[in-house]
C-alpha cells in the first residue's frame, strides 16, 4: 500500500499545533477591514452614548442649540403661532405648466389623486408622482389655472421642488407619447405663498347655504353661493387643518392680505411643518425610496385609493389593502452632548422641545438620508447602569465561564430610518414604527453577562454624537 504525501501531514500538524484564536479575535479576521473599524469603534465596553471611546477619534460635534437658544414645548409653539394671521413666501418651489386638451387624461394616468376633481376648475389637489413599483419620485400639488368664465381649456400647475424640476420635466416627457399637450417650465412666472391664522377660514371660496334674497333675486332653499376666494390659483392646504392656505401668485406679487396680517420668516413656516410631521420636498421625499403610505401621504390626502389604474399603482393599493405599514415619517429631535436642558414637557403629547432662539435656518445640522441606528446596549446604559454592570462583570471574571463570541446585536448599530429636513434641533425622518412612541424605546438586549433583559433603546445620528427621539404627531390618533 502506497504511502500517503508527508507534505499535506506536516501542513495539517502545524494547524494543530497553531493556538486557537480567542472569540474577539477570530470574529475580527474574518470581516473586512472597514467591518473591523466598525466594530473596535463600537466595542463591548459600556459607555454613555456622548463619552467618544478614547482608541477612536472624536467626531465633529454638531451644535443645534445656539448661545442664545429657548426651548418651548412643541404644543406650545404651535399653540402660540396658529393664534397668529401669518404668510411667508416659499421661495425653494418651482412650476411646470401642462396646457392642452389631453392633460386631464395625461395627468390621471401619473398621478396618484383623482384629477376629476379639478378638472373643471376650483382648489387645487395634493398627490405625489410614482415609480413603476410604486416609490415615490416627487410630492406635488396641482392647482387648475382658472382662467376664462366658463374655463375655456385646461391648464394645470405643478407646484414641487425646485431642485426636481430638471427631472420632473424629463418624467413627464417620457409618458408624454402623443398626448395632445404642452409642458413648459414657468418656475421664474409663479411663487408659492402660505397663509395661516384664525382669519384665514373665511378668506377662501366655500359654498354655503342660503334661503334669502341674494342680489335682489330669491333664491330657493338650499340654494348653493360660492365665496368670493383670495387668489385665482390656490387651495385650502389638504395635508393638515393647521397648515392654513396654499396660494400662488405671479412672481412680485403679494396676497390681498388685511393689514393685521404679518410676514414671518420662512423658517416659522419650517418649524410648523416639521412639529406637525408633514414631509415635503427632496429632503424628505427621496427619490425612488419610500412607499405612498410610508410618507403618510394617506394621511394628507395625497392619494385616492378608489382611483383607477395609473402609474404604480399596483404596489400602493396592495400595501393599503394588506394594512401593513412598517415605517413612517415623523418628527424627531436631536440631542447633542452640552445642548441646553429641555423644558418641562410632560403634558406634552408631542414630547418634542423645539429650539426659537435663532430664526437662521442651521447649515449645520443632520444632513438628510443621513441613517439613524438603534445603540447596542452596550452603548446605551446610564452611569447608575455602567457601575451595576462593571460590578457583575468583576464578579463574572472571578468565575470560569465558556467564551462567548460577540453576536452582530451586542456588537453593532442596527440602522431603523434615514433623517429629512431639519431646523435647528428638530426636523423629519422615516422610522420604523416600533421605535416610535414617545420618545420611549426599549428592546431586548444582552447585559453582558448573557442573560436577556429589558433595556432601554437610544436612537442615534450615524457617524455623529447626536441622539435621536422620535414621536409620532398626535392628530394621527390610535
Amino acid at each position: 500500500m502506497a504511502s500517503r504525501p508527508a507534505q499535506p501531514l506536516r501542513l495539517l500538524a502545524g494547524l494543530r499545533r497553531r493556538p486557537p484564536p480567542c472569540a474577539h479575535s477570530f470574529r475580527i479576521a474574518s470581516l473586512h477591514p472597514a467591518r473591523k473599524c466598525q466594530l473596535r469603534a463600537f466595542s463591548a465596553t459600556p459607555r454613555s452614548l456622548h463619552t467618544p471611546s478614547p482608541t477612536t477619534p472624536t467626531p465633529p460635534s454638531h451644535h443645534f442649540q445656539s448661545s442664545n437658544s429657548t426651548l418651548v414645548p412643541a404644543a406650545t409653539y404651535l399653540a402660540t403661532t396658529s393664534a397668529t394671521d401669518s404668510f411667508t413666501p416659499l421661495p425653494n418651489r418651482g412650476f411646470v405648466a401642462v396646457d392642452g386638451p389631453d392633460a386631464v387624461k395625461f395627468l390621471q394616468g401619473l398621478t396618484t389623486n383623482q384629477m376629476g376633481l379639478i378638472e373643471r376648475g376650483g382648489d387645487g389637489v395634493f398627490c405625489a408622482f410614482l415609480t413603476a413599483q410604486g416609490r415615490v419620485l416627487y410630492d406635488a400639488f396641482i392647482y387648475p389655472h382658472n382662467t376664462g368664465p366658463t374655463f375655456p381649456h385646461p391648464t394645470f400647475l405643478i407646484e414641487h421642488d425646485a431642485r426636481h424640476t430638471p427631472a420632473l420635466l424629463l418624467h413627464l416627457k417620457r409618458h408624454k407619447l402623443r398626448a395632445k399637450i404642452s409642458i413648459t417650465d414657468v418656475s421664474a412666472t409663479y411663487t408659492a405663498w402660505q397663509i395661516w391664522g384664525p382669519a384665514t377660514a373665511a378668506m377662501w371660496g366655500v359654498n354655503v347655504v342660503r334661503d334669502e334674497v341674494v342680489g335682489g333675486v330669491a333664491l330657493p332653499l338650499g340654494a348653493l353661493v360660492g365665496r368670493e376666494r383670495l387668489c385665482d390659483i390656490g387651495c385650502r392646504d389638504p395635508r393638515h387643518r393647521e397648515m392654513g392656505l396654499r396660494v400662488v401668485l405671479e412672481t412680485g406679487g403679494k396676497p390681498p392680505l388685511p393689514q393685521h396680517f404679518t410676514k414671518v420668516p420662512y423658517t416659522t413656516y419650517l418649524r410648523r411643518r416639521i412639529l406637525l410631521g408633514i414631509p415635503e420636498g427632496a429632503d424628505d421625499f427621496p427619490t425612488g425610496v419610500a412607499l405612498p403610505l410610508e410618507s403618510n401621504l394617506d394621511l394628507m390626502s395625497g392619494v385616492d385609493f378608489r382611483k383607477g389604474c395609473y402609474l404604480g399603482q399596483e404596489l400602493t393599493i396592495r400595501t393599503y389593502h394588506t394594512g401593513v405599514v412598517r415605517k413612517r415619517i415623523v418628527p424627531v429631535q436631536y440631542l447633542t452632548a452640552g445642548a441646553a436642558a429641555s423644558p418641562n414637557i410632560e403634558d406634552d403629547d408631542s414630547g418634542l422641545a423645539v429650539d426659537v432662539g435663532s430664526e437662521t435656518e442651521d447649515s449645520e445640522g443632520v444632513p438628510p438620508q443621513t441613517e439613524i441606528v438603534v445603540l447596542p446596549p452596550s452603548q446605551s446604559t446610564t452611569p447608575s447602569e455602567q457601575s451595576e454592570q462593571s460590578e457583575s462583570d468583576q464578579q463574572q471574571q472571578q468565575q470560569p465561564t465558556r467564551r462567548r463570541r460577540p453576536t452582530a446585536a451586542t456588537t453593532t448599530p442596527k440602522p431603523i430610518g434615514r433623517t429629512g429636513s431639519h431646523v435647528a434641533n428638530i426636523g423629519l425622518a422615516l422610522v420604523r414604527l416600533e421605535y416610535v412612541a414617545g420618545g420611549k424605546h426599549h428592546i431586548q438586549g444582552n447585559d453582558g453577562g448573557g442573560a436577556v433583559k429589558d433595556m432601554e433603546a437610544v436612537l442615534a445620528v450615524k457617524g455623529m454624537e447626536v441622539g435621536v427621539r422620535a414621536v409620532a404627531p398626535g392628530w394621527w390618533g390610535r
